[in-house]
């Protein structure tokens, strides 16, 4: 089982896909600021520390009173995002596949927002199920344990290994439930110097990237393939 975002793509190529489009709202005629450089300030922005005011700062900085940042916030977040998986993901999985394991994938947010980063991502095909948990609604995200237990009964497993990036909320269910919880985490990701708040939290592995991750899992398919247990996701 697989989280989405900054485990299978970097969750920062989808803040810079929408700086983008939502720098679109702004006449491409204009001589200054062009849309290039909005996006750059943007961009620039968000490297010295995410915020929720980006866009009203913006359009304080650069002196933009026809622009609502509602609208760039409802630009950015329908945005047709312009990323792409991780190099080496989809060889994993394919791999995976070729193994004989089922794959799935639960990732918390709107439905239709994550529909479109898994398409824009090429990689629904690969996966066997897919839970948004936005389906469910907002009180059963992670950590609810719910997503994880209709997954595994989806998909008949009697064990799983669940890829996340975020030990706030990620591990828990699935430690709960005994399954095996790997962390990936690298450079460049939103959460990589967070660190679990309990060993409840904790994941039992850490991946420091996709050829990292796909070694561990490789091991744990041997393993389970000389135990001849039941299904595993």
């Amino acid at each position: 089982m697989f989280d989405l975002d900054d485990t299978l793509y970097l969750e920062r190529d989808y803040v810079a896909s929408g700086f983008r489009a939502a720098v679109q709202l702004w006449p491409a005629e204009a001589s200054a600021p062009s849309r290039e450089e909005l996006a750059d300030w943007l961009w620039t922005d968000y490297q010295s520390g995410p915020t929720n005011d980006a866009f009203d700062r913006m359009i304080a900085k650069f002196e933009m009173p026809d622009v609502k940042a509602s609208a760039l916030v409802s630009a950015y977040r329908d945005q047709q995002p312009v990323i792409s998986a991780r190099d080496g993901v989809v060889k994993m999985l394919q791999d995976l596949r070729r193994s004989g394991f089922k794959i799935g994938m639960i990732t918390d947010g709107e439905v239709d927002r994550q529909n479109r980063k898994i398409d824009a991502l090429d990689i629904r095909r690969l996966f066997d199920e897919i839970i948004i948990t936005g389906e469910l609604g907002r009180k059963y995200w992670k950590p609810h344990e719910r997503a994880f237990k209709e997954i595994a009964e989806r998909l008949h497993a009697d064990g799983a290994v669940y890829v996340g990036d975020n030990p706030l909320k990620d591990f828990l269910a699935p430690n709960r439930l005994g399954w095996i919880t790997i962390r990936i985490r690298t450079a460049g990701q939103i959460h990589s110097l967070l660190e679990a708040t309990s060993v409840a939290a904790q994941s039992a592995l850490s991946a420091t990237g996709i050829p990292d991750l796909s070694r561990l899992l490789s091991g744990i398919a041997e393993s389970v393939m000389a135990q001849e247990p039941g299904d595993l996701a």
